[in-house]
Protein backbone atom coordinates (compact mmCIF):
# COMPACT_ATOMS: atom_id res chain seq x y z
CA UNK A 1 0.00 0.00 0.00
CA UNK A 2 1.36 3.40 -0.96
CA UNK A 3 0.98 6.03 1.70
CA UNK A 4 1.10 9.76 1.26
CA UNK A 5 2.01 11.96 4.18
CA UNK A 6 0.74 15.52 4.17
CA UNK A 7 2.36 17.98 6.54
CA UNK A 8 -0.29 20.42 7.72
CA UNK A 9 -1.83 22.01 10.80
CA UNK A 10 -4.25 20.14 13.06
CA UNK A 11 -7.34 22.00 11.81
CA UNK A 12 -6.63 21.10 8.19
CA UNK A 13 -5.84 17.50 9.16
CA UNK A 14 -9.15 17.26 11.01
CA UNK A 15 -10.99 18.73 8.02
CA UNK A 16 -9.35 16.20 5.68
CA UNK A 17 -10.61 13.39 7.94
CA UNK A 18 -14.13 14.84 7.86
CA UNK A 19 -13.98 15.16 4.07
CA UNK A 20 -12.88 11.53 3.70
CA UNK A 21 -15.49 10.11 6.05
CA UNK A 22 -18.33 12.19 4.61
CA UNK A 23 -17.34 11.14 1.10
CA UNK A 24 -17.25 7.47 2.10
CA UNK A 25 -20.63 7.78 3.86
CA UNK A 26 -22.09 9.34 0.70
CA UNK A 27 -20.53 6.54 -1.36
CA UNK A 28 -22.16 3.89 0.84
CA UNK A 29 -25.48 5.75 0.69
CA UNK A 30 -25.56 5.88 -3.11
CA UNK A 31 -24.51 2.22 -3.33
CA UNK A 32 -27.46 1.37 -1.07
CA UNK A 33 -29.77 3.12 -3.54
CA UNK A 34 -28.18 1.36 -6.52
CA UNK A 35 -28.62 -1.95 -4.67
CA UNK A 36 -32.30 -1.29 -3.88
CA UNK A 37 -33.13 -0.30 -7.45
CA UNK A 38 -31.09 -3.13 -8.94
CA UNK A 39 -32.87 -5.71 -6.81
CA UNK A 40 -36.27 -4.28 -7.82
CA UNK A 41 -35.49 -4.56 -11.53
CA UNK A 42 -33.89 -8.00 -11.24
CA UNK A 43 -30.25 -7.31 -12.06
CA UNK A 44 -27.38 -9.59 -11.06
CA UNK A 45 -26.00 -7.38 -8.28
CA UNK A 46 -22.60 -9.07 -8.00
CA UNK A 47 -21.95 -8.72 -11.74
CA UNK A 48 -23.20 -5.13 -11.79
CA UNK A 49 -21.01 -4.20 -8.84
CA UNK A 50 -17.99 -5.94 -10.36
CA UNK A 51 -18.48 -4.01 -13.60
CA UNK A 52 -18.99 -0.75 -11.74
CA UNK A 53 -15.88 -1.20 -9.59
CA UNK A 54 -13.79 -2.10 -12.66
CA UNK A 55 -13.73 1.61 -13.52
CA UNK A 56 -10.57 2.71 -11.73
CA UNK A 57 -12.01 6.19 -11.15
CA UNK A 58 -14.58 4.62 -8.81
CA UNK A 59 -12.26 2.58 -6.62
CA UNK A 60 -13.40 -0.50 -4.75
CA UNK A 61 -13.70 0.83 -1.21
CA UNK A 62 -17.09 1.39 0.43
CA UNK A 63 -19.00 -0.37 -2.35
CA UNK A 64 -20.03 -3.58 -0.64
CA UNK A 65 -23.67 -3.36 0.33
CA UNK A 66 -25.43 -4.69 2.24
CA UNK A 67 -22.81 -4.44 4.96
CA UNK A 68 -21.29 -7.30 6.95
CA UNK A 69 -24.39 -7.34 9.15
CA UNK A 70 -26.59 -7.94 6.10
CA UNK A 71 -28.20 -4.50 6.41
CA UNK A 72 -28.15 -1.40 4.25
CA UNK A 73 -26.87 1.89 5.59
CA UNK A 74 -23.65 2.72 7.36
CA UNK A 75 -22.69 2.83 10.98
CA UNK A 76 -19.74 2.71 13.25
CA UNK A 77 -18.64 5.65 15.30
CA UNK A 78 -16.75 7.82 12.80
CA UNK A 79 -19.20 8.33 9.94
CA UNK A 80 -22.19 9.64 11.98
CA UNK A 81 -19.91 11.73 14.23
CA UNK A 82 -17.97 13.24 11.34
CA UNK A 83 -21.11 14.00 9.33
CA UNK A 84 -22.48 15.95 12.29
CA UNK A 85 -19.14 17.72 12.78
CA UNK A 86 -19.03 18.85 9.14
CA UNK A 87 -22.63 20.08 9.36
CA UNK A 88 -21.71 22.07 12.48
CA UNK A 89 -18.66 23.57 10.76
CA UNK A 90 -20.83 24.57 7.80
CA UNK A 91 -23.48 26.19 10.01
CA UNK A 92 -20.87 28.04 12.06
CA UNK A 93 -19.41 29.45 8.86
CA UNK A 94 -22.63 30.53 7.21
CA UNK A 95 -23.21 27.57 4.91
Amino acid sequence: MNRTFIHTDSTTAEYIKYMNNNFFAAKVSIMNEYYRLGKKIGIDWETAMHGFAADQRIGDSHLHVPGPDGKLGFGGTCFPKDINALISFAKENGN
